[in-house]
């Protein structure tokens, strides 16, 4: 007598593909947007990079973020006097590694 395996567990409904892709894509998501929210900062004219070192070694981002192409700035990020408290709080969130000050 053959005996035969069921093999159900490779199965999955086409709702299930699809929920599986677009959590993938919004969690994608957040960090592309992080991602050029952090070169948008950086590309600003009144953003300064100070010489300021933090650390000896860069402090290290998510990895999503490396994948993305970031790299951690290990200097301190100086705005401009006029900066309102939530602009400074935002781009603290944005750079988590790096001293955030206005000057």
């Amino acid at each position: 007598m053959l005996i035969t395996a069921n093999r159900r567990w490779l199965r999955f409904s086409l709702r299930t593909l699809f929920v599986v892709v677009t959590l993938l894509g919004v969690w994608l998501g957040y960090y592309v947007n992080w991602h050029a929210q952090r070169n948008a900062v950086l590309r600003l004219d009144d953003v300064t990079l100070g010489t300021l070192v933090l650390h000896d070694e860069p402090l290290p981002l998510p990895w999503p973020l490396e994948m993305l192409g970031a790299s951690s700035v290990n200097q301190g990020i100086f705005l401009p006097n006029g900066t309102t408290d939530e602009e400074l709080h935002r781009v603290r969130r944005l750079f988590p590694e790096s001293l955030v000050v206005r000057w």
